[in-house]
């Protein structure tokens, strides 16, 4: 356990047990930090995937019918005289206009305008307005959910904690911290209490997080009772240890020196002595980063603190970074180095660029031009657009549709009048399938509507097709399946709708059941009644693998028994041995038996005499396959 020291005794660098910062600081924030590596996941991995706020640019002048009734709020606007400078003042505007992207010069001010209404709104009001900003695009709808529950916190925390679940969040974990954080200042004793009568540990742990989440005015003893009282006392240590490790960093080299001096290899935690490091890098510049490698023997824990470090370094000095990282070894995947880069280009895209281009390496070359390609668009699509031909032909591609992804979450009209001015028919095709894979994640019937009428992607209706029905089966079952039906099936493929049955198989079993009969024969059929089979293996219902078989016309029988039976035997092959008499032909029985002995000599499954019964049942063409 942490030992506490007086409050008025000052922190100095002489010495570390002068401190009591010991080596049982660091031995207690392994674990924390190990959660805060999944917290780190969250905001880089996403950056490559997830939309910036900046990038938006419009948003639907209906998009929030229901609130047009809501009360007319002034605009962001500062006086000029000294008294006024912190008065907000917003002029008459909807929900729907405090949430556009286009109507403030900053983020800052769309947020600090919407903070200003919710101030005056009570809680039914509040709980409305979580409701329509289901309907806002992206990672900008998720910024605002979270300005309105954390409102919905202050007025009713429990309320705002059952919303959650309602909520289209990637991580809950974050927005359950998020209400807890807002209940513990409101009533703390409280906030503990509901969050010790939750059942689920995880759910558990992110209300701890909260709880604790700048509480750093609450004693090291009343932290660590809360976080025993949930059961995680273990985080309290980590905290109070790192606010320690904070604290104590005066001389960042020294410190550096003693505590790496003072543990062994499997003792170092890459996550504190980043922290050091990083410190150590602001004071004396990124060439001390040589030194930190080179004091570190734990090739695993040097990689690992140098990425952490480089990350923070790649916000300040991007292209130090960017020259440090080059030189890295074990560099798993180019995670650290595409960061960096990433980094650079929401700064300045087009040295980044210029920088990735000049990377020898054919293969880390093309990984950092990617991250440049998806920060670019991600902040500034309408400016990578305006710069494609400047960029290497091998990009213009990429470039395209990562910036139309990027539009069409916020105008679907814009990006789609973009694409019609491509010419290249191979660019155009690639961004038709960004723009469809992103739009139909949000709206999927107007996806759908677009690529069934618009002429200028009618030579990939089937492309764009097998991307957006997917969402629409989520919705709406019947409209995929009809949909995909209308498409014809080209020569040697399956219809589309053979994969509408799959996807609904997978949510709505009985759904999926009722809409099978009217796929089209022929090896859209056969596919489709395989993915129902499947559900049925992976719920042992094998007599229903066998009676679905008497659904099909006699001539598909066999090749519909041809692509279960190898999924069957590899996944319950003790159940099709124990089903293999009441196959309905000899024929299948056969093949049975060969999937049964081929699956047999991966993982032997059956004994002698079973193999021997199996051997049997093989017919002539099957035992010559055997042989």
């Amino acid at each position: 356990m942490i030992e506490s020291e007086q409050s008025d005794c000052p922190l100095d660098m002489q010495s570390l047990a002068n401190r009591r910062l010991h080596l049982s600081v660091l031995l207690v924030i392994p674990f924390i930090f190990g959660v805060v590596s999944c917290a780190a996941c969250f905001y880089l991995i996403p950056m490559f995937n997830a939309k910036d706020d900046t990038a938006s640019t419009s948003m639907e002048t209906d998009e929030f019918e229901g609130t047009r009734d809501l009360p007319r709020v002034p605009s962001i606007a500062t006086s000029n005289t000294e008294a006024d400078q912190t008065k907000v003042e917003v002029p008459g505007a909807s929900f729907g206009d405090l949430t556009s992207p286009e109507r403030y010069n900053s983020r800052f001010q769309r947020d600090l305008a919407l903070h200003t209404f919710l101030t005056k709104a009570d809680e039914g009001r509040v709980l409305d307005l979580l409701e329509h900003s289901k309907r806002i695009p992206s990672s900008r709808g998720q910024n605002v959910q979270r300005i309105i529950l954390r409102r919905l916190a202050e007025i009713n925390p429990q309320k705002a904690y059952e919303q959650v679940g309602n909520l289209n969040e990637m991580y809950p974990g974050e927005l359950v911290s998020l209400v807890f954080e807002e209940w513990s200042f409101s009533n703390r004793d409280e906030a503990i209490s509901f969050a010790g009568s939750l059942d689920n540990r995880t759910t558990k742990y992110s209300a701890l997080v909260g709880i604790l989440r700048d509480r750093s005015d609450l004693s090291e003893d009343t932290r660590r009772q809360i976080a025993r009282e949930l059961g995680y006392e273990q985080y309290a240590d980590g905290l109070i240890a790192q606010e320690k490790i904070d604290e104590s960093i005066v001389n960042p080299e020294k410190t550096w020196y003693e505590v790496v001096g003072s543990l062994d290899e499997d003792e170092q935690d890459p996550w504190a002595l980043s922290r050091i490091a990083s410190v150590w890098v602001e004071k004396n510049g990124i060439a001390v980063l040589d030194r930190v490698a080179e004091s570190l023997t734990n090739l695993e824990v040097r990689r690992q603190i140098l990425s952490l470090v480089l990350r923070n370094v790649a916000e300040t000095d991007p292209q130090g970074a960017f020259e440090f990282a080059l030189g890295l070894e074990y560099d798993r995947n180019n995670n650290t180095i595409s960061t960096v880069m990433y980094s650079w280009a929401q700064v300045d895209p087009q040295s980044a660029l210029v920088a990735a281009n000049g990377v020898e390496k054919s293969g880390l070359r093309r990984d950092l031009q990617q991250a440049v390609i998806f920060s670019w668009s991600n902040n500034d699509p309408h400016s990578l657009l305006e710069r494609i031909e400047e960029l290497p032909q091998s990009l213009r591609s990429r470039a395209t549709s990562s910036a139309l992804s990027a539009i069409v979450e916020e105008s679907p009209t814009e990006a789609t009048e973009l694409l019609a001015t491509i010419e290249d028919a191979q660019i155009k095709g690639d961004a038709a399938s960004s723009i469809a894979q992103s739009w139909s994640r949000t709206d999927p019937k107007a996806a759908l509507n677009w690529a069934l009428t618009d002429p200028t992607v009618g030579d990939f209706t089937n492309q764009l097709l097998s991307l957006i029905l997917y969402h629409v089966a989520e919705i709406d079952a019947q409209l995929a399946l009809e949909t995909a039906l209308q498409q014809p099936i080209e020569e040697g493929s399956t219809g589309l709708e053979a994969t509408v049955i799959q996807w609904v198989a997978g949510s709505n079993f009985d759904k999926a059941l009722e809409l099978l009969p009217r796929v089209r024969e022929g090896q859209t059929q056969l596919n489709a009644y395989r993915s129902v089979s499947w559900h049925y293996l992976r719920n042992g219902e094998t007599e229903k693998i066998i009676s679905l078989a008497q659904q099909l016309p006699d001539s598909n029988r066999q090749d519909y028994f041809r692509r279960v039976l190898a999924s069957w035997a590899g996944f319950d092959p003790e159940g099709l041995f124990d089903s293999i008499d009441r196959l309905p032909s000899d024929e299948i029985k056969s093949m049975a038996a060969l999937n049964l002995i081929e699956e047999n000599d991966r993982q032997e499954i059956l004994d002698a005499e079973q193999i021997e019964r199996v051997k049997k049942l093989l017919m002539n063409e099957d035992a010559e396959k055997f042989e």
